[in-house]
């Protein structure tokens, strides 16, 4: 299953990327973390829509479905890192 999420970019003076999220990527697998979780798993995030210079809306899911929690659902909040560096901070608000 897939959901829709909007997330926010924290900006590069914030800690966040240097680089613009990437777009229509199946590729970009950044680590997910909720409810104050810290775990290991990998959520693809595939920007698809531009709501703002440092906002989108992205279709999302695990990159690893059997092993990941099951917890997406619409109004999850998340926030997502690289590495250690945390990018941004995202909703669900749709499922597809």
């Amino acid at each position: 299953m897939n959901y829709i999420a909007e997330i926010k970019w924290l900006k590069p003076e914030e800690g966040g990327r240097e680089t613009e999220a990437p777009f229509n990527s199946d590729k970009y697998g950044p680590q997910i973390r909720f409810d104050g979780l810290k775990g290991s798993w990998s959520l693809i995030v595939c920007n698809y829509q531009k709501l703002g210079a440092f906002r989108t809306l992205a279709k999302v899911h695990y990159l690893n479905k059997i092993d990941a929690p099951n917890n997406l659902k619409i109004g999850l909040e998340f926030d997502l890192y690289e590495g250690v560096k945390k990018v941004a901070h995202g909703e669900i608000i749709d499922i597809i």
